[in-house]
């Protein structure tokens, strides 16, 4: 669905799947009578431990940007955290600073100022 998404044509513009290095997601297998979920990153109690894949891209700066219990690792590993719904709540019990995010246009334009 994911690589779908993303090699919709853009007008003017390359699709943003060519802009991908790699989609880190679990795999379902079809083949037998049951499905069977595979996951190259699966550690303790996660599918996709997005801090194992954070590992994978040594960076000056880890930027994260999530919304609920699934990014609480990442987010306390990552150097900034864009935050929403019930991770804010997670957060601020670590104490941990993040920036609050509606949609990904404003993560965009936000980075965009950072890097100016």
């Amino acid at each position: 669905m994911i690589e779908a998404v993303l090699s919709r044509p853009q007008a003017g513009r390359t699709p943003l799947i060519e802009q991908i290095t790699r989609i880190a997601a679990v795999e379902v297998d079809t083949s037998g009578d049951y499905f069977r979920v595979c996951s190259e990153f699966e550690a303790d109690t996660e599918l996709v431990a997005k801090v194992r894949v954070m590992e994978c891209y040594p960076a000056r700066e880890h930027i994260a940007i999530g919304d609920s219990v699934t990014d609480i690792n990442m987010a306390l590993k990552a150097d900034a955290i864009f935050a929403r719904d019930r991770l804010v709540g997670y957060l601020q019990a670590e104490k941990k600073p993040y920036l609050p995010w509606q949609d990904f246009f404003e993560v965009r334009d936000r980075l965009a100022a950072r890097w100016q």
